[in-house]
């Protein structure tokens, strides 16, 4: 019988994707599988970020909404810091689409504009850095 587990936080490991992600941004090298892996990874956690916007909005809930909804959380607080447009009938889903279509050319080893390099790397480093600097605990014990 197990007594008690440890437990990852749903912040600390959408910190690790995002560290994940800015570490293949930094080498470089999007040629190699490991920085594929990443930006693939993060454009996982987008599309969950999506999928959670829209359980929200639905109020829905599915076997994956709990864990999208969390994405989601993250991404708002993200959001309140990035370049994000203010408009107020601009909703997240737009900008998390256009982050997926970075990732996507990244990716693919694509050519892409510096802006949208630097647009991405300010997303993931702002959801890296609001998980480390919450004061939740990183690891949970379960009893």
């Amino acid at each position: 019988m197990i007594q008690s587990r440890e437990v990852i936080t749903a912040s600390l490991e959408h910190a690790l994707v995002a560290n994940r992600v800015l570490a293949a941004l930094a080498s470089g090298n999007f040629a190699s599988q490991d920085a594929q892996d990443a930006v693939e990874d993060g454009a996982r956690f987008l599309n969950s970020m999506i999928a959670g916007w829209q359980a929200t909005n639905s109020r829905s809930v599915s076997p994956d909404s709990y864990g999208a909804a969390l994405a989601y959380g993250e991404g708002v607080k993200a959001f309140q810091l990035v370049a994000f447009p203010r408009d107020e009938n601009a909703e997240p889903v737009i900008y998390l689409r256009s982050l997926i279509e970075i990732a996507s050319a990244l990716g693919k080893n694509a050519q892409v504009d510096q802006t949208a390099v630097e647009k991405f790397t300010s997303f993931f480093r702002t959801v890296r850095d609001l998980a480390f600097a919450s004061g939740e605990p990183q690891i949970e014990r379960v009893l």
